[in-house]
């Protein structure tokens, strides 16, 4: 039978022999190499490095800052720290050593983390995974060239066009396409007629701090002006029924979207929307009328932008038409695609 780790740790700490101790942490690295993922006892996550440097954990929680310090047991290589996480709580961390930040080479369990690299992932015993598993969609995307910026957005259409459909414009959309495989859901929960037939518009920015954030306004006069005809044009789409996709920046974007322009966007679904870059804006908005549904959500581990969701959530829900989910999840696409199909069935009612 395994060593169990934390059972190790309590007796290197209560052991005042120091060749007990050594035999002890010996065992304990070994138990901690043959693991296949973090360990973990009721509602603690043990998190761990072998090695005579300093190492910190940095994760969703941390809002990825290198806060929390491993703590070296006494007479060996090895550091850990316990950390308290909500029993469903998915995560993702690096381990930070020196000027580094690493996988945690001591937990197998590992994802993208849309940058190109990977992050480390902690998943908690209640933890289930919600996202669409199955592939891309059995028809190809129409692409369609925007001038502006020079883009190619990807169109997603009806497998039968019988009159005209609701839009979905999702923002990052390359990224909702390859991390999320939103096509491939839209097929799935269409056949499983949890939303209707639809348009999907898979829009990738060009400069995302600009278009999403500080030349914002810009770029939705953009979209209304020039995007949403050259849509019209080439897609059966209803306009009384359009739809403002987005996370993080895209979920501010989304919701402003819908608030500059609710002739033209009706709905917005905004995942882990980074609100607290706008708080003005949001709040003089919110003094007008709101004759839009909107749906949005976050994780209880996203730092700052959790607060900002608070505070938005307090005003937004008396105003209009919105609903708000949290979950025990951090800032990143495996949460975005775990909350995403229960919010089109929300958004698309």
């Amino acid at each position: 039978m395994a060593d169990n780790p934390f059972r190790l740790i309590r007796d290197i700490a209560a052991s005042r022999d120091r060749n007990e101790q050594k035999l002890l942490s010996n065992r304990l690295e070994r138990a901690l190499r043959e693991q296949k993922r973090l360990p973990i006892e009721k509602d603690h996550a043990l998190f761990s490095y072998i090695g005579a440097e300093q190492a910190f954990v940095a994760g969703d929680w941390t809002g990825w800052r290198p806060t929390v310090a491993l703590g070296r047991l006494p007479n060996s290589q090895v550091s850990v720290a316990l950390i308290r996480f909500a029993s469903d709580a998915r995560l993702e961390y690096k381990i930070h050593v020196g000027e580094r930040l690493i996988l945690d080479n001591l937990n197998p369990l590992k994802c993208s983390n849309g940058l190109g690299g990977e992050n480390s992932v902690l998943e908690m015993p209640r933890y289930r995974a919600r996202r669409y598993m199955g592939g891309a969609s059995t028809r190809p995307l129409t692409p369609i060239h925007w001038k502006a910026g020079g883009r190619e957005i990807k169109l997603y259409l009806p497998a039968k066009e019988a009159g005209r459909y609701p839009l979905l414009l999702f923002h990052d959309g390359l990224d909702y396409i390859d991390k999320v495989k939103a096509d491939g859901l839209l097929d799935d929960l269409i056949r499983r007629r949890k939303i209707p037939p639809c348009v999907a518009a898979f829009v990738p920015p060009v400069d995302r701090m600009s278009e999403y954030w500080r030349g914002m306004d810009g770029y939705m006069q953009a979209i209304v002006e020039d995007l949403m005809p050259l849509l019209f044009a080439k897609a059966p789409i209803d306009p009384t029924r359009c739809v403002s996709v987005g996370a993080s920046l895209g979920g501010l974007l989304s919701l402003r979207l819908t608030m500059d322009y609710p002739q033209v966007f009706s709905r917005a679904l905004c995942q882990s929307g980074a609100f607290q870059v706008d708080e003005k804006g949001l709040e003089e908005r919110l003094k007008l009328p709101l004759p839009i549904k909107v749906y949005f959500d976050n994780g209880v581990y996203e730092s700052d932008l959790t607060a900002a969701n608070d505070k938005l959530a307090e005003a937004i829900l008396k105003r209009t038409n919105a609903k708000r989910t949290v979950a025990s999840a951090g800032h990143n696409w495996t949460a975005w695609a775990d909350r995403l199909p229960a919010a089109l069935e929300w958004v698309m009612k």
